[in-house]
């Protein structure tokens, strides 16, 4: 599960949600960096899950997905999968937006 760590103004209509923090040490000093990002419009769970599957699917690759979804099952199980996690991923990422 990732841990939230902080939500900034990307530009006038996007935000940017930063998210599993690692610590790192450099040159004696111990900070935090963020292995990951989205930008998204607005912090909600659809528009973070969005944000989360267009990193790995293009809207035409998602749709060609579902359009074969009984003829290429492997593919389609796999598809479905992603997006069920980046939906546990969201859910983290805005309760850690109420801690």
């Amino acid at each position: 599960m990732a841990k939230f760590s902080k939500i900034e103004q990307w530009d006038h209509t996007h935000k940017v949600i930063f998210f599993n923090p690692q610590e790192v040490e450099r040159e004696g000093e111990t900070t935090e960096e963020y292995q990951d990002k989205v930008i998204v419009a607005e912090a909600t769970k659809p528009a973070i899950v969005e944000a989360l599957v267009r990193r790995q699917f293009s809207v035409s690759d998602e749709l060609g997905i579902l359009r074969q979804r009984n003829t290429k099952k492997a593919e389609f199980t796999a598809y479905n999968d992603f997006v069920e996690e980046a939906k546990t991923l969201a859910d983290s990422i805005l309760a850690g937006l109420a801690e």
